[in-house]
């Protein structure tokens, strides 16, 4: 029977750097041997996540995994000529930063309490939006096309509020950016 190979691994990266999520074992796959009964209830040949400690890596960090260490009692490798050993890899980068200006037009105000309204600041000058994570997901990002929203009804229920006196609020806007994106917080 082939099975995947699946690669786990614990601890935080050095500041500054994070998993980007990819792991991958070489081979990806391996054919194991065993009874019927022994190999059906095998999916995959798990390496546990105490193997690879990833803790201070600021690069990507590789380690040779024996898989015999790893195989349930009456079952083995099936390829005579395969010494068990795999290279278990975990990707790891640089965290990127980006500073962002968004249009102050590209902010809007949602659900306002029935009977009242409500309008932003006046401002012609951009909301500065200060993000950080993996370069594939803060690269692209272009101030222009992100939009910010002021949702009064999340904030009064984040505030366990049930009403509202009319006035003047300070209240964080949400930006519509991938959960992989930390952004700092803008209020308004």
């Amino acid at each position: 029977k082939e099975v995947p190979v699946e690669v786990n691994y614990m601890g935080e990266p050095a500041e500054g750097y994070m998993a980007t999520g990819v792991v991958v074992s070489d081979p990806a796959a391996v054919r194991i041997a065993g009874t019927t009964y022994a190999l059906s209830g095998i999916s995959k040949i798990s390496i546990p996540e105490d193997r690879l400690d990833i803790t201070g890596a600021s690069g990507n960090l590789s380690e040779t995994v024996d898989l015999r260490d790893y195989l349930p009692d009456n079952v083995s490798l099936a390829d005579s000529s395969f010494n068990g050993k795999v290279t278990a890899t975990v990707y790891i980068e640089p965290i990127v930063e980006k500073e962002l200006e968004i249009p102050a037009q590209n902010v809007t105000i949602t659900n306002v309490p029935e009977g009242m309204s409500a309008e932003l600041p006046e401002t012609e000058e951009p909301y500065v939006l200060n993000v950080s994570g993996l370069a594939e997901f803060i690269d692209p990002l272009l101030q222009n096309g992100i939009r910010g929203v002021v949702d009064i009804a999340a904030w009064m229920e984040e505030q366990e509020l049930t009403e509202l006196e009319p006035g003047t609020y300070t209240i964080p806007i949400t930006f519509g950016l991938a959960e992989e994106v930390t952004a700092e917080e803008i209020t308004v």
